[in-house]
């Protein structure tokens, strides 16, 4: 399961991977990364054997006194290490314009090469995006779940919600149910252990007009990175 948690207030994100708490696989659960208090919908792609994609939506309410809930529910600190390539972000947009690029305070930035073109609603454009250094270069990343980046849309009414990378709009549980199979004991997700360019470009159609935000998220330095931008489909 991948699962995600977006703010209303389009401020905070988390990526998460739920584990299977029996061999049924019919109950998940995992410790959430760090996020402010708040309304958060939550969406989760799954995959039944069958092969059949979902993705669940659902909403949770995250309290402003969080840690002592954790506390009382008896939950140790220990016990809320996660999955190694959970992440969470929290912070804002980087606003619209033809070639927006989001500081990663690192000396590198993720540079999207949107165009002056608008986004048309069901119109498919290519999504084009760098890891860059202070010069301009592109630089290399470390594979996240094997990948070389992950990208997280969504609209404002909550309607409209896609996981895309570099492999297409398919869903990663099923992406990776019918890759090969994981050995017993090792990371179901770990991927390829090379670098990557940090260079992507994902065919996408928005289907329908709004005020959208885009996360666009890839590993350096062991460490997942996320971009936020602003975005408006006619």
């Amino acid at each position: 399961m991948h699962m995600f948690l977006v703010g209303d207030s389009f401020d905070a994100l988390a990526h998460v991977h739920p584990a299977p708490r029996t061999s049924k696989a019919l109950d998940f659960d995992r410790p959430l990364p760090p996020l402010p208090a708040g309304h958060y919908r939550l969406y989760a792609d799954i995959v039944h054997e069958s092969g059949y994609a979902q993705t669940l939506v659902s909403a949770v309410d995250i309290p402003a006194d969080r840690e002592r809930q954790v506390e009382r529910e008896g939950f140790s600190r220990a016990s809320a290490a996660g999955d190694p390539d959970d992440s969470s972000f929290t912070g804002r947009a980087q606003p619209e314009s033809a070639m927006p690029a989001f500081d990663l305070g690192d000396g590198t930035r993720i540079v999207w090469k949107r165009g002056d073109a608008p986004l048309a609603a069901g119109t498919e454009r290519v999504l084009d995006f760098s890891l860059q250094d202070a010069a301009g270069a592109v630089v290399e990343v470390e594979p996240y779940m094997g990948m070389a980046a992950h990208i997280v849309v969504a609209n404002r009414d909550g309607s409209v919600f896609a996981h895309l990378h570099p492999s297409g709009s398919i869903s990663m549980a099923a992406l990776q149910k019918f890759t090969a199979e994981t050995p017993a004991g090792a990371d179901p997700h770990a991927g390829h252990a090379m670098p990557l360019l940090g260079a992507v470009s994902v065919p996408y159609a928005f289907p329908k007009a709004g005020s959208y935000r885009l996360w666009v998220q890839m590993k350096r330095g062991g460490e997942v990175r996320t971009a936020a931008f602003e975005l408006t489909v006619q």
